[in-house]
């Protein structure tokens, strides 16, 4: 009887260690057992995980900090792109096409 309820304790404690280190992954899990003239089951079922969106969505480009004395061209072909704290000394040329746009 010891080593019954010794194997039980081991496959209870390897079923938690594997929850553990998976419960990302997991969406259901099933457990059923049974002695004699006895049967259980344990069912748990997870909510699926929404995709969060972030609060402040960033450029895909940021044009920033840059120093350029001169000439200076730059072309950028995005939806979103953020032009910053640029210093220009002379002619700058700053080109933002939309890819969509082109289709």
């Amino acid at each position: 009887m010891d080593s019954n309820v010794l194997i039980v304790g081991i496959i209870v404690l390897g079923l938690i260690v594997v929850v553990i280190l998976l419960r990302d992954r997991i969406t259901k899990l099933l457990v059923r057992g049974s002695m004699t003239k006895q049967e259980g089951e344990v069912s748990f079922e997870a909510d699926k995980p929404s995709a969060q969106q972030p609060a402040d969505p960033r450029a895909s480009v940021t044009i920033s900090g840059n120093k350029s004395v001169g000439e200076s061209k730059m072309q950028v072909s995005r939806d979103d792109v953020e032009i910053s704290d640029n210093l220009a000394l002379g002619k700058q040329d700053i080109k933002v096409d939309s890819p969509t746009k082109k289709k």
